[in-house]
């Protein structure tokens, strides 16, 4: 207020000064200069996003009915592999069972180690019984004859498919013990040859 009121007085003071009338200017300080209130900034209104749009409710299906179980397939049987073939026994263990079957005196255990056909020979090629049926007579009548005959190996070679042996044999009926070489030809698990070398 004080620095309006001393720019009215210099302006008095310049106006009597150039000689001009000056008109009075009455000014009435009672009265407060009323300050204009600043208008608070108008919000700028606020971008409202659209409303989402409503999805109109699909149709349900209806349920489908219960299926009938899908059967099984039905699995193809498979007969298993035949059962291979039994492997024939080597020729030693042939003649090796039938040294122990001659043991026993088991007449048809000992004639099972021999083909049908086989040939026993008085060596060298004397025919001492040919085909099972005489060899099953001819050991039939030596073990009655020495129901208490036992044979012993001594030795055995093997070559190839011919296995001999020389055993002790012991409760002859002749007594005392003989010394006996056998050489048997085997094939397929069976004698089928054997040649008898006594001393």
């Amino acid at each position: 207020m004080k620095c309006l009121a001393g720019i009215l007085i210099c302006t008095l003071v310049l106006c009597s000064c150039s000689g001009g009338t000056v008109q009075p200017i009455v000014i009435d300080l009672s009265k407060p200069t009323e300050t204009p209130t600043p208008t608070p900034p108008t919000p700028t209104p606020t971008a409202v996003p659209p409303p989402a749009p409503t999805l109109a409710p699909q149709p349900t299906a209806p349920p489908e009915p219960p299926s009938a179980p899908t059967p099984e397939p039905t699995r193809a049987t498979v007969a298993p592999p035949p059962a291979p073939a039994a492997a024939a026994a080597r020729p030693e263990e042939t003649v090796e069972g039938q040294l122990a079957a001659f043991n026993r005196h088991d007449l048809d255990g000992f004639l099972g180690f021999f083909a049908p056909d086989a040939v026993v020979y008085d060596f060298p090629d004397r025919v001492r019984a040919r085909g099972i049926g005489e060899i099953r007579v001819r050991y039939a009548r030596e073990f009655s004859e020495a129901p208490s005959a036992r044979a012993t190996l001594v030795r055995r070679i093997v070559q190839g498919d011919v296995v001999i042996e020389q055993q002790d044999v012991a409760g002859l009926a002749a007594g005392g013990i003989s010394s006996v070489t056998t050489i048997s030809e085997v094939r397929a698990g069976k004698i089928r040859r054997m040649w008898l070398v006594r001393s």
